[in-house]
């Protein structure tokens, strides 16, 4: 698979977000703390759907705010495993 753009990434994690957040159709920012959004069920089927969508491995150790607590910072992860 050939690495997606930032903005591809940003959209499709967005969706995804939107998705599971289950609120009908909310907004979500780049910068928003993904953390007060979703539950710990709703996070953990995030990082499969990045995992499968991106085909990336991700480890127990990737699993921090600094890799998963935004759109933002799940795209910065996502392009990095992909590197």
């Amino acid at each position: 698979m050939s690495p997606n753009t930032a903005t591809q990434v940003k959209d499709t994690i967005r969706e995804y977000v939107t998705d599971l957040a289950e609120e009908g159709s909310i907004t979500v920012n780049d910068d928003e703390d993904l953390m007060k959004l979703l539950d710990s069920l709703q996070i953990l089927r995030l990082v499969s759907e990045v995992a499968d969508h991106f085909s990336i491995e991700i480890d127990n150790g990737d699993l921090t705010p600094e890799n998963f607590g935004s759109v933002e910072r799940i795209a910065e992860f996502v392009t990095r495993k992909q590197c």
